[in-house]
This record gives C-alpha cells, sequence and structure tokens, in this order.
C-alpha cells in the first residue's frame, strides 16, 4: 500500500513538472512570440558585419609582417533549435568530439560524453537567445556547417589578427591580446600604435624582410655554435637613422603567444635590457678626446700593464703589457690602460658631457614602448675610478640601441640621428604621413670622425678586429668583451660584442651584435666579429656596393 501511494505521488509528480514544461513553451512559442522573436532578432549576429579593421604593419620590402585574416565564431540560438539532441550530433565534428560521440556507441559515461551532455543542454535552453559554441572557424568549415541548414545556427565575422612571419619579427610587432576583458596592441609597435592600428591607420616600416630573415639565421646558427643564451643583431642606415634589421633571440610566435610561459621572451632586448659595453666603449672615450683635441691617433704614452688608482688596480685583458702605443695602438689592442689615460686628459665632467650628448643615459626615442634609459650614475661621482671604469665600458650600462645610435655618430661625420622604425604611417582616407629623418644634434666636427674612423678601420685591419673583415672593403670596428656583474661581483659570465660601420670611407650601414655568455670562444674578436663579417659581406652583396679596395 506504501509503495503503491509513493508511486502515485511520483507520477503526479512528474504529471505536474511536465505540464509546467508544456505551459512555459506554450507562453515563449504562442503568447510571448513576438516579443522573443524581436529579441532573438537583436542578438543574432548579422553576417558581413566585421566590426573594426585593424591597420596593418608592412616591411619596406612589402611583407605583411602583422594582417588581418576573416574568421568566424559560431553561435547558436537555443530558442530556435528545434532538436537539441540531432542538431549536437552534426556540429561535433566541428567541435572537437570524437568518433564515438557521432556513432552514438557510448557505453560507459566519459568526459567526451560529459562534454556533450552539456553542448546538449546549452543549446536547449529554450529561453536562451545567444550560445558561443566555437571560435575562429575557417572559412571552409563555416561553408560546410551552413550547408547542413541547421536552425538556430549562426556565424559571427569578424577580423583575426594574423602574424605571417611567426617568431622573425615579434619582439619588434608585439601582438594583439587580451588585457581584461578587452583586446589591445601589447608589446612592440602593436602596443605603441594601438590607437593608430585600432582607427584603421597602416604602418609601413624601415625593416628589411629579406635583411631580417638573414640576420635571425646567422645569428641563430652563431648562438648554437658559441654556444651563447641569447643574441641581439642591430642594423641601420647611416645617412638616416632607419633600421633596416633588429633580431633578438630567442624569440617568440606572437600568433600564439597565450602559450607562452617565459614572459622575458615579450621583451625586446634590443631596447629594454641594458648591459656594461666593455670595451666598445673606447669609441665614445676616443671620439670626446679627439673632439677636445686632447689627443691625435699618433698621440703615444707608455703602457705598463696596470693602473692603480687608490686601492684598485686596474690591469689589461689576459694581463698584457703593450709598452709604448699610439692611440690607434689603443684601440687596435683594445688597451684598458690606454682608455684610462685619454680620459685622464679631459676629465671626467668633459667625459660625462660627452656621454650624455651621445646619447646615452635616456632613451632614443624610437616608436616601442618600454624602452632603458641605461645608468650612467655612476659618471655623477667625483671619485677618479668612476672615470676610469667608464673609460673602458664598467660601471655603466647602455642598450644595444644606443650603442648604434653612438656609433652612427661617426658614420654619419658627426651628426646624432634619431634611430626609427617606421617610414610611413596610411590613415584611412588614404593620406600618407612620411617620417624623415631626424638630426638630433651635432657631436663632432667632420676631422674628429674622419680620425676615429682611420682609427677603428686600424682594428679590423691589423688589430683584434681581423675577423670582421670583407674583401674588397674597408670596416670601421671594435670588439667588446665584457664581464657580467651580479649583486655587485663581476662573474665568469661574459658578454661578446662587437660595433662597426661598412664602408669605412663611404658609410651605409651601422651595425651592433651582441652575444650572451658564449661559452666556446673566450674574447668578442673570435665570436662576435665573425658574424659581424658575415652580415656585413651579405649588406655589400644584396645593396651591390662599389668595393673600397682595388
Amino acid at each position: 500500500m506504501l509503495n503503491e501511494m509513493r508511486t502515485k505521488f511520483i507520477l503526479v509528480c512528474i504529471f505536474i513538472f511536465l505540464a509546467l514544461i508544456v505551459l512555459k513553451l506554450f507562453k515563449i512559442q504562442i503568447i510571448d512570440h513576438k516579443t522573443y522573436k524581436e529579441e532573438i532578432e537583436k542578438r543574432i549576429p548579422k553576417e558581413g558585419n566585421l566590426g573594426s579593421r585593424r591597420g596593418e604593419i608592412v616591411s619596406s620590402d612589402g611583407f605583411p609582417l602583422a594582417a588581418n585574416l576573416i574568421s568566424f565564431d559560431l553561435i547558436a540560438v537555443p530558442a530556435q533549435i528545434k532538436n537539441e539532441t540531432e542538431t549536437a550530433l552534426k556540429l561535433a565534428p566541428y567541435l572537437g568530439f570524437k568518433e564515438e560521440i557521432l556513432k552514438q556507441e557510448i557505453i560507459e559515461e566519459t568526459e567526451e560524453t560529459k562534454k556533450f551532455k552539456d553542448l546538449v543542454l546549452r543549446i536547449g535552453d529554450k529561453t536562451d537567445f545567444y550560445e558561443l559554441l566555437a571560435k575562429n572557424l575557417s572559412l571552409e568549415e563555416m561553408i560546410a556547417i551552413k550547408n547542413l541548414n541547421l536552425a538556430g545556427i549562426n556565424f559571427e565575422t569578424k577580423y583575426q589578427r594574423y602574424y605571417p612571419e611567426k617568431d622573425l619579427f615579434a619582439q619588434v610587432i608585439g601582438f594583439f591580446g587580451w588585457r581584461g576583458r578587452e583586446r589591445k596592441g601589447q608589446y612592440g609597435l602593436e602596443e605603441f600604435f594601438d590607437k593608430e592600428l585600432s582607427q584603421g591607420d597602416s604602418l609601413f616600416l624601415t625593416l628589411n624582410r629579406s635583411l631580417q630573415f638573414y640576420t635571425a639565421q646567422k645569428l641563430k646558427e652563431a648562438l648554437e655554435k658559441y654556444e651563447a643564451e641569447a643574441g641581439t643583431v642591430l642594423i641601420s642606415d647611416s645617412l638616416t637613422g632607419e633600421i633596416l634589421s633588429l633580431v633578438n633571440l630567442p624569440s617568440f610566435n606572437p600568433d600564439q603567444y597565450s602559450e607562452v610561459t617565459d614572459f622575458s621572451l615579450f621583451k625586446n632586448k634590443a631596447i629594454s635590457d641594458d648591459f656594461e659595453p666593455g670595451s666598445i666603449f673606447k669609441i665614445i672615450t676616443m671620439a670626446a678626446a679627439l673632439e677636445e683635441k686632447k689627443i691625435t691617433p699618433e698621440t703615444t704614452y707608455v703602457d705598463e700593464g696596470e693602473v692603480k688608482i687608490g686601492s684598485y688596480l686596474i690591469k689589461n685583458a689576459g694581463n698584457r703589457v703593450y709598452n709604448e702605443q699610439t692611440m690607434t695602438g689603443v684601440l687596435e689592442n683594445s688597451i684598458n690602460t690606454g682608455a684610462i689615460f685619454v680620459a685622464r686628459k679631459i676629465g671626467i665632467k668633459t667625459f660625462t658631457d660627452y656621454v650624455k650628448k651621445i646619447g646615452f643615459g635616456e632613451p632614443t626615442g624610437i616608436e616601442l614602448q618600454a624602452e632603458a634609459a641605461g645608468d650612467i650614475s655612476n659618471l655623477n661621482k667625483k671619485k677618479e675610478i668612476y672615470l676610469a671604469t667608464a673609460s673602458f665600458g664598467q660601471g655603466l650600462t647602455i642598450t644595444p640601441l644606443q650603442m648604434l645610435q653612438a656609433v652612427g655618430v661617426v658614420s654619419s661625420r658627426g651628426e646624432l640621428f634619431k634611430p626609427y622604425l617606421v617610414k610611413e604611417i596610411k590613415k584611412q582616407n588614404n593620406k600618407i604621413i612620411e617620417k624623415q629623418a631626424e638630426v638630433k644634434a651635432e657631436i663632432l666636427t667632420q676631422e674628429a670622425a674622419i680620425d676615429l674612423t682611420k682609427m677603428m678601420v686600424a682594428v679590423t685591419e691589423s688589430g683584434y678586429g681581423k675577423r670582421a673583415q670583407v674583401p674588397g672593403f674597408y670596416i670601421a670596428g671594435k670588439t667588446g668583451t665584457a664581464q657580467v656583474p651580479e649583486k655587485g661581483v663581476y662573474t665568469k659570465k661574459t658578454i661578446h660584442s662587437f660595433v662597426g660601420f661598412l664602408p669605412a670611407y663611404r658609410p651605409r650601414f651601422n651595425l651592433v651584435v651582441k652575444l650572451d655568455n658564449p661559452k666556446k670562444g673566450e674574447y668578442a674578436e673570435s665570436t662576435a666579429a665573425p658574424l659581424f663579417a658575415e652580415l656585413a659581406k651579405f649588406l655589400v652583396e644584396t645593396y651591390n656596393l662599389e668595393p673600397e679596395k682595388e
């Protein structure tokens, strides 16, 4: 008797439940039909509504670096779906479900079946007007689903950001990604020009895709050959300051930025990571002294292998002693004591003035976010030791881009050009804003710049920079091997660099090569210099430069 009553009670409950569902459906589909129909139509995405088209980013040789693809989001309007199970089964192949779901050969409940049941429930809710089922479908997938003629299934058409060159320009371009609930340009040009790009303006760059590809390839080979942790190469036009190539390795794929776990890869190390430059900074010391006429290339001094300043004893690399040397010899042999001799000639105030005038201690102003200023604050201290160490590139930090800008002062015969990446901005109304070369200051006289050029040529002709030579051309350059300080103590880690320009007496290109902590090759002359030579050779061949040497 008790069981019979319980059964009747359950049946009554089921009846009431079914009646409520029928009444609800009757209200939705008959009584409130017009109201719901208007609401549904209001929420269904209109085909052809692509939203705003973000401006493109294009290389100087016409390759798209950041472009837009049309993609489709799959949208369900559950209130219009007649048979949710049948609809779910037909959509399953496009939503990543396995074949067992399609054959309905499910024996036991799995994560897959739970997901499928959830899909059926989502698209079976007759009070729901919008369910996002899948994002970024291809045109082929969209057409295939459309041909199924499923009621309540629609598409939202939109632009999707696409980076055809993958990791080749990643740290220059950045990416277009989610920040909170908004999609915005992040890092690189995407962030710096986010407002312009979001309004549909396109950027045409100074960067050359062919040169960038070759540079990245050679830098990758060098990192592997010398077992270096990372590397940077910068190439600019000596006549304008245009950046022709900017490569950092390792890099990342901006199309898959959300999969990156090492966020340091997003940083553009050419502008954001400052480092102690070491002996490449001797160029700056010589430039200041030549301009102030405190030395000439032929000025001599006697090297004793070490200099004592207070309690500090400074020695040459490898504890070498060079005896009597000219200033050209100081650069050729990269003599630390010679750099100190020159710095003492001009004094800390004049030395500091030139360091600042040449652009160290402040950002260059290039069109990229998060540019570091470097740290030259030690030059504000009165002790002579800070002048001495700075003369050969210790105790202060710079960025690779600052060094590129600085060597450009020598190649341009005294002018400080502002480096830049964007050649033109094309507005949506087709109006073109063209960027012109900008001279920030006149730093050196032509005489001082040419004297320093000759001294830098001596480095590659008969000094430690011989492996940077290119047949038929004079190369002006300087090696640098700097110890890396950590917590105030110099470690065994080193940074190898080579900076220079070519052709030396008809300058066209400035280059900076930097290798972080190579395990093979003790000095930059055997690592960074050969890489410089490979890049320089490619430049003279690609741009068909006329040889200087007979």
